[in-house]
């Protein structure tokens, strides 16, 4: 069930308010997240409407973001990011969530 609703979110989040999130170009956006907050990309996985979900952890002060990579337009918009989480937990819930893995 988490993983309907968790792609339910994201593809909705997206597809309506894409300009109302905040997009950068996708490799300023790694860079930005490794540079300023020691965090690397954990998880991805491509939803069904071609966009990529990512996780990007800095294990070491439990530091997150939730992107989406919309391949189509070369950006990558921030869903979600925050302090406090896991690697373990982190791993349980993206395990849950039906992806396509990135080739």
């Amino acid at each position: 069930m988490i993983s309907k609703t968790v792609l339910a979110i994201v593809s909705s989040l997206v597809a309506t308010q894409a300009a109302a999130l905040p997009c950068a170009d996708s490799k300023h956006v790694q860079a930005q997240l490794t540079a300023l907050h020691g965090e690397v990309l954990t998880h991805s996985g491509r939803l069904e409407n071609s966009n990529i979900l990512q996780l990007f952890m800095n294990e070491r002060d439990e530091s997150w973001s939730i992107l989406v990579q919309v391949p189509s337009r070369g950006l990558t918009c921030m869903i979600s990011s925050g302090y406090g989480i896991e690697a373990s937990v982190a791993n349980s819930v993206f395990d849950q969530v039906d992806l396509i893995p990135v080739s």
